[in-house]
């Protein structure tokens, strides 16, 4: 009988999904305020805010691919290449043009540190959907941690329910009543 063997990898042995944040290093600029997304589902949000230029982000969506050793990711946004990330526990280092680690003073300079995002007691506002900017939205959505009851607006009626925070930054609604 023939047995495979699953070799460990970053892909499978860690929990890579989340919210990753840093400054890294800009040829022109104080820095590159980044804030990357990375979806279960192998999708993501990229934030780049080019400090003391930029007014606003600058906003990539797309899809992400794993290496075959299970340790990198490369971005792909509107079928274009963008950035490559070595996956390491709680953190993503960016590498280079060619996929190698960067090197030099600077180098520790190219990481994103997982961040965990602080979903409750905190007002949700709607701001896009569907891709479509959203303006003067009274749609809103409040995950408070004392007794785990959810509340909000959709627009017309209010609503309640209960709520789960559960792994992967997922959560679980139940008993919801408009």
């Amino acid at each position: 009988k023939e047995t495979q063997t699953t070799m460990d990898n970053s892909k499978t042995s860690l929990d890579w999904n989340g919210y990753y944040v840093g400054t890294l290093p800009c040829a022109d600029c104080p820095g590159i305020y980044t804030e990357l997304l990375l979806n279960m589902d192998e999708s993501f949000v990229l934030n780049e805010l080019y400090m003391d230029r930029d007014l606003r982000p600058r906003v990539k969506k797309g899809t992400f691919s794993w290496n075959s050793k299970g340790n990198t990711i490369t971005l792909n946004s509107n079928g274009k290449v963008t950035n490559s990330y070595l996956v390491g526990e709680n953190a993503l280092i960016q590498l280079d043009m060619k996929g190698n680690r960067i090197t030099g003073d600077l180098a520790h300079r190219y990481e994103l540190e997982k961040k965990q995002l602080k979903i409750t007691d905190t007002r949700w506002k709607l701001v896009e959907l569907q891709g479509k900017k959203v303006d003067n939205s009274s749609v809103f959505v409040v995950f408070p941690t004392e007794n785990y009851r959810v509340y909000g607006n959709s627009g017309c009626n209010n609503f309640t329910g209960t709520f789960e925070l559960k792994e992967g930054n997922q959560i679980g609604l139940s008993q919801i009543a408009s």
